[in-house]
């Protein structure tokens, strides 16, 4: 008696319940003496292994041969009777001495060795073929026979309410099923909405089994009337969004501004609030022309562009759908009502939401892509600082129609800073309740210098490597320079410089800041320190200034990009530059570990700040030790490319602190008590 089988057995197993066409193809290759490994490249998934396929094919078969009770074609399929070879005929090529005799018309004519004799005469051949070989070739045709019989039972189209497990393997399965995919049309839709990446949101599937299930999804198309886009079949670094963007074409609906077409009598050719004509120097017929005219005189730099196209985007859909009119006719009530739905959204219970279109049709996933259906103006609720800036980014949209004659007036100039707190909400987001505005204090967005150390030797304690001194330098440079993730980001070996001084020769590293501002940065040694030794780790000279000019400050892990080449070889070729979406990745995971660190020690409030700390708070951190320690305001604000000081004195706290202790030492005083202020509680 056979065993019963361990758990992880049993985990192994098929747990598909069909075998779809492309399967039969190759088993019906194999059988007819294809060549096994070329049509498994052409039919089955990539990386599909060609013998493991046959066994799995094969048994299937057979379970359901016997589960219809077709015994014989059961023991038919499971014979294996091994590839044809080519020298073998198949049965046609030589007839019997009865087909023979029937198409020669010899009837009773001859006798058996007469007629033999003849039949050796006309296939000489037939003296070599081996009558084992011909018996093999002759159940290799029934094997034929049998596969045709059971496929017609067999083979089903899959359908989109389908099982993930009924067409994809146990393991697959599993995993997606781990990502909340359980049909096959759920996993159409999954895919269009993460597009080509899609696979990294499914733990640990990997680009390798990413790759079999679109294969099995394109070779289905037709049975699952689906079309995958471009965007799921294309790298988004090989993307053409023009391209794409042609292809899905122009709607009235909610969607991203560079696909929407508003309705001819809303799209602001008439709207109340136009200038005269004549007086337009804008350029621009209609509201959707204007915005895009804005966009390209104050969007100077790709990011700033991107947060003024946002808020544009979300008042000109608002405009139309939720208030019926052109933005160009928007009055003064408009804009105090567009506010006040701001401070609403994402917080209202459905029941008490007053507004013409639920809160559904204006949040979507977070950091759901423009292409996609999924996408939408806002994925939350925003925070008071976000209903802020749009405020401030739309009065300026609406004054530089005014400035350009597109429109009369500027209906947001008559608009409260604040939105009375609306009613029926959920987690009110009050910055009293987190602690006052990080504008009063900067301190409340900077590491303290224990919390920056514990940081910097988390990171040190790491396994050396590249990834180690990667995340040094990037630590370092954040907080050495105060530079922004973007221009972290863009920095190359050529931009560095080597100047001389009276005191010797110094370092600095040019940088393009808003507005696209040439400034230089001073590279102090630790800093140049760390990025020799990190150039080191990549295969490079451990000199920057002995390195390709494109070769990037920051790049991708060398394993990642090399394609098997020397890092050196990839590194001539093109700059691998880094996103700022993987800086700000990197330090948030170093802060979180540190903040582990700070956990084990129970410093508890030094670590939930920690935690919450990125990319931008290393800037604030090098501004405001900087300043502590005798460093001239001024010198800070060149540095950092602050076009006004004031924005600058931001990191000058002392004011702030000595406001603190007078008023401290006041009050013991009057209570006869002695001062305790900035003592260890």
């Amino acid at each position: 008696m056979p065993r019963p089988k361990r758990p992880s057995e049993l985990a192994r197993e098929p747990m598909r319940t069909h075998i779809g066409r492309d399967e039969l193809a190759f088993y019906r290759g194999y059988l007819m003496g294809v060549d096994l490994h070329a049509s498994a490249r052409r039919l089955l998934p990539p990386g599909t292994q060609a013998a493991p396929a046959l066994a799995y094919i094969r048994t299937q078969l057979v379970m359901a041969a016997n589960r219809r009770r077709e015994f014989v074609r059961a023991r038919l399929i499971r014979l294996q009777l091994g590839a044809r070879s080519a020298g073998e005929a198949p049965p046609a090529e030589l007839p019997t001495l009865e087909e023979y005799r029937e198409q020669k018309g010899y009837g009773n004519f001859y006798t058996e060795n007469e007629l033999l004799e003849k039949y050796l005469e006309d296939y000489p051949h037939a003296a070599q073929t081996d009558l084992k070989a011909r018996r093999r070739a002759r159940l290799r045709e029934r094997q034929i026979e049998a596969l045709d019989y059971l496929e017609r039972l067999l083979v089903v189209d899959p359908k989109r309410e389908d099982a993930i497990e009924a067409w994809f393997e146990a393991r697959l399965a599993r995993r997606l099923k781990r990502a909340g995919v359980t049909t096959i049309d759920e996993l159409i839709e999954f895919v269009e909405l993460h597009g080509a990446r899609w696979w990294a949101r499914v733990p640990r599937l990997g680009e390798k089994g990413a790759q079999q299930v679109l294969f099995w999804l394109q070779r289905n198309t037709e049975a699952l009337a689906v079309s995958l886009s471009l965007r799921v079949l294309t790298p988004r670094r090989k993307l053409d969004v023009s391209v794409v963007q042609q292809a899905l074409g122009r709607s009235s609906a909610i969607v991203p501004i560079e696909r929407f077409a508003a309705p001819q009598d809303l799209d602001g050719s008439n709207g109340g609030n136009r200038a005269p004509v004549p007086h337009n120097m804008s350029g621009a017929a209609n509201d959707y022309q204007a915005i895009l005219k804005w966009l390209d005189a104050r969007g100077s730099s790709p990011h700033t562009k991107r947060a003024y196209r946002k808020e544009a985007e979300r008042m000109l859909l608002w405009a139309i759908f939720e208030r019926g009119k052109a933005m160009s006719a928007l009055t003064a009530d408009d804009c105090t009502a567009y506010r006040d739905w701001l401070a609403a959204l994402g917080r209202t219970t459905p029941d008490a939401w007053t507004w013409r279109l639920p809160q559904s049709d204006w949040i979507g996933p977070a950091n759901a892509e423009r292409l996609t259906p999924a996408w939408r103006p806002f994925d939350g609720a925003l925070k008071k600082s976000s209903q802020q800036h749009a405020r401030v980014v739309l009065q300026a949209l609406f004054q530089w129609l005014c400035d350009v004659c597109y429109l009369r007036a500027n209906p947001w100039k008559g608009v409260a800073r604040d939105a009375p707190p609306p009613s029926e909400v959920q987690d009110e987001d009050d910055e009293l309740l987190t602690g006052y505005s990080s504008a009063v204090d900067i301190r409340d967005r900077t590491l303290s210098r224990a919390q920056w150390e514990v940081s910097l030797a988390s990171v040190r304690a790491q396994e050396p490597g590249e990834a180690r001194e990667r995340l040094l330098f990037l630590l370092l440079l954040g907080y050495g320079t105060g530079t922004r993730a973007a221009e972290i980001a863009a920095a190359l070996c050529g931009h560095l410089r080597r100047r001389a001084a009276a005191g010797g020769e110094y370092d600095a590293l040019l940088v393009r800041g808003k507005g696209g501002k040439v400034r230089a940065v001073p590279m102090p040694s630790p800093q140049m320190e760390a990025l020799c030794a990190y150039l080191g780790a990549r295969g490079l000279p451990p000199n920057p200034y002995a390195c390709d000019k494109r070769t990037a400050l920051i790049a991708p892990l060398a394993r990642e990009h090399t394609g098997g080449k020397s890092t050196a070889f990839v590194e001539a070729r093109a700059p691998r530059t880094v996103s700022t979406s993987l800086i700000y990745k990197l330090l948030k995971g170093c802060f979180a570990g540190a903040a582990q660190t700070l956990r084990r020690a129970r410093r508890l409030d030094e670590a939930n700040k920690l935690e919450a700390a990125s990319t931008h708070w290393l800037r604030h951190t090098c501004g405001a030790h900087a300043v502590e320690d005798g460093v001239p305001v001024k010198v800070v604000q060149e540095n950092f490319g602050h076009a006004s000081v004031a924005t600058t004195t931001i990191y000058t706290v002392q004011d702030a602190d000595t406001r603190f202790r007078l008023m401290e030492e006041f009050q013991q005083r009057r209570a006869g008590k002695r001062s305790t202020l900035g003592k260890t509680r």
